[in-house]
């Protein structure tokens, strides 16, 4: 079985979202790790790694095909959902229109899905302080090309 693509992913990820058409609406921040301290609005992600696809990929049957589970957060300032909605889309938007450069790792961006669920969890607490965060959930497929 191949190594995780995690980290690639991680960092292809951020770079795929902090340019400017993200950066001038969350003025805090794209962020794997956010910074204790950081105000909002801002967006950070995560990727896991859900499952491997054995029978796909370059070499089928060998686990070189990994599905990324990737959640995407948008933090608003508190009352403020059209911010918090403008940051998510802007970055799906980049996600599926954009190109997501992993080393050894083919990663389409994109990918045909029929939808991208979206969960408003409104009014949250972070850090003591109350923001509007929604969270966008997206899969991406990592093909271990070595």
């Amino acid at each position: 079985m191949s190594a995780s693509p995690l980290e690639a992913v991680t960092a292809a990820v951020f770079t795929v979202l902090n340019v400017s058409t993200l950066t001038s609406l969350a003025t805090g921040g794209v962020w794997n790790t956010v910074p204790q301290g950081t105000v909002a609005p801002y967006v950070f992600f995560s990727v896991n790694k859900d499952r491997d696809i054995g029978g796909f990929g370059t070499y089928p049957g060998h686990g070189d095909v990994s599905e990324i589970d990737l959640r995407i957060h948008a933090l608003g300032q508190q009352g403020n959902t059209d911010q918090s909605q403008a940051m998510v889309a802007a970055a799906v938007g980049l996600m599926f229109n954009g190109t997501i450069s992993v080393s050894g790792y083919n990663v389409p961006s994109n990918m045909p899905l029929s939808e991208v669920p979206i969960i408003r969890l409104e009014d949250q607490i972070w850090a003591g302080v109350t923001v509007y965060e929604i969270v966008a959930l997206l899969r991406l497929v990592a093909d271990n090309q070595s």
